[in-house]
């Protein structure tokens, strides 16, 4: 069978395709409801990451941007600061 170099590339990279394009739909939804939330989406995603590896599987809830933003407004959680990343 003789396929052309289009057809081998779409076939060889279309895991990788579909998957850039989930990552996207992802980082859209986060961003869109961290704006929701008056919240600079970088900074917010910069303090999750953070927090992710020693926060425990049972209050991850906590760490959406609604119940995020509350706990700081309470005081219940020190948004930690992201540097002289570009905001």
């Amino acid at each position: 069978m003789n396929r052309s170099w289009w057809s081998a590339a779409r076939t060889t990279c279309s895991p990788a395709l579909g998957e850039a394009e989930a990552a996207a739909g992802w980082y859209t939804l986060v961003q869109s409801a961290a704006k929701l939330q008056g919240l600079v989406p970088g900074a917010y995603l910069y303090d999750v990451f953070k927090r992710l590896p020693s926060w425990p599987a049972n209050r991850v809830g906590e760490l959406m941007p609604l119940n995020w933003r509350l706990a700081v407004e309470a005081g219940t959680l020190e948004p930690i600061e992201w540097g002289d990343f570009p905001r």
